[in-house]
């Protein structure tokens, strides 16, 4: 199995930096669980929110990289005797030919995409063109679930830790740099990372986020005291399950019906299923990502760092979410404006299996936007809707076979690039004059108006 030895990077951080290496708190090194997807020179690193598992990212992955079959399941097939003959054939099933199959449920992709999308899907989406975007995918189980290690202390664990644990993983797999994404936990830990290493981060993308701390209580009424109840009861995969959905989802959703079945039972019969493979959390693991979520928070110089870091970010959060407030995730926004964009969608706190296309379409608009080399302070004034389609970008002659880029297109988001361009450079030069100063342009009025008429008069 992949794992990643968290101490063996940590320490071999500290030695490149001449840091005097002290002893781990752990009895015995941290294993992370991680798995990758896809292929390609764009690199995105998936974290996932309190109690989940790495496979809760499906959709997404589907999305990305067009399959949520891992890599070394595609090794184990091309060393297997009895493949070898159809090895020609195989090499399709990931590839931009032939039809993409996804065999670790036994259904297809859009078997899979059936499920989580809104509307049972948007009928302009063609899995065809979102399969091989040139971007590879890595998931992992965060300490204290699933197959990582699971500290029993509850000082093992913060959103700081986390964050750590996460740069081990990119040393790990040998990235520099990556696009950023977090669930709910997992945007607390992501913020952590940006702030810590915002050399490592080509975006960051924050999905049912908060604050931390208080921010994470729920509004008290009925349905919330009712959910928090039924979570301390749940000892079983069928009971934790039942209160998963209505925490995770809209009413109205799961009631909707798919062919001849609602939408509910055809997910309680997933969750069972994950919850039985992945085993139940552990009740020190929940308590101590808990203890971790009640514990975070970002201080002015971390959220300055983030801000003047040049990385766009974008906030995603569903309207309806009992977990996390959207008040909490707009203010979070406002707080890394101007290089923030605010996302509402018409769903829960599993907006990413609720909302898939609307998400995924995000996701690809950071790949896209960085691609183009966007300035972070441009980012929320350019309209989301500007952006172009999937093409195929062939290699130079001799490199083999055509590799799939993520470009935009559009004549709208190229002519804003095209208007901006002077006013960048006018902005890169406050920023060289006066870097700790820079944000001074949005808050002070007079200056802000002098920079808006700069960029009118270019």
């Amino acid at each position: 199995m992949p794992y990643c030895h968290v101490q063996e990077y940590e320490r071999n951080s500290k030695r490149s930096h001449g840091s005097h290496v002290a002893r781990s708190k752990n009895p015995e090194d941290l294993k992370l669980f991680y798995q990758l997807y896809g292929h390609g020179s764009t690199k995105v690193l998936l974290i996932i929110g309190l109690a989940a598992t790495h496979d809760a990212w499906g959709p997404q992955l589907i999305g990305l990289c067009g399959t949520d079959v891992p890599n070394e399941a595609e090794i184990g097939e091309s060393e297997d005797g009895e493949q070898e003959e159809e090895e020609g054939a195989g090499s399709d099933r990931h590839g931009s030919g032939g039809d993409v199959v996804l065999e670790s449920h036994g259904a297809t992709v859009e078997d899979c995409l059936s499920t989580y999308s809104e509307g049972d899907r948007k009928s302009n989406y063609d899995i065809k063109e979102q399969t091989g975007n040139g971007v590879q995918v890595c998931t992992f189980d965060n300490r204290g679930v699933g197959k990582s290690s699971i500290p029993q202390h509850r000082s093992l664990y913060s959103t700081k830790t986390m964050a750590k644990d996460a740069l081990a993983l990119l040393d790990h797999l040998g990235w520099s740099k990556a696009h950023i994404c977090g669930h709910s936990m997992g945007g607390m830990i992501a913020c952590k990372l940006a702030a810590m290493a915002p050399h490592r981060v080509s975006s960051l993308t924050l999905i049912g986020v908060t604050g931390g701390g208080y921010q994470c209580l729920p509004k008290l009424n009925r349905t919330t005291l009712s959910i928090a109840y039924r979570i301390l009861r749940a000892k079983t995969p069928e009971a934790r399950a039942e209160v998963d959905l209505d925490t995770h989802f809209t009413y109205d959703y799961l009631e909707s019906v798919v062919g001849e079945e609602k939408r509910r039972n055809l997910l309680f019969k997933e969750y069972v299923r994950n919850l039985s493979n992945a085993g139940m959390q552990p009740k020190h693991g929940l308590e101590g990502q808990a203890y971790a979520c009640w514990k975070h928070g970002l201080a002015s110089e971390e959220l300055h760092t983030i801000r003047s870091a040049g990385v766009i970010v974008t906030v995603i959060h569903g309207r309806e979410d009992v977990i996390a407030q959207v008040e909490h995730a707009r203010k979070l926004a406002r707080k890394l404006h101007p290089v923030c964009r605010m996302v509402e969608l018409p769903g829960g706190h599993l907006v990413t299996h609720q909302n898939t296309d609307e998400v995924n379409e995000v996701l690809l608009d950071m790949v896209r936007a960085v691609n183009m080399n966007v300035q972070c302070y441009e980012w929320e004034k350019i309209d989301a809707n500007s952006y172009g389609e999937v093409s195929k970008i062939p290699q130079d002659e001799g490199q083999g076979e055509t590799n799939q880029q993520v470009q935009v297109s559009s004549p709208p988001l190229q002519g804003r690039l095209k208007t901006s361009g002077s006013a960048v450079s006018v902005y890169a030069i406050y920023s060289m004059i006066m870097p700790e100063w820079v944000d001074i342009l949005y808050v002070f009025p007079f200056l802000h108006w002098t920079a808006k008429v700069i960029q009118n008069s270019l």
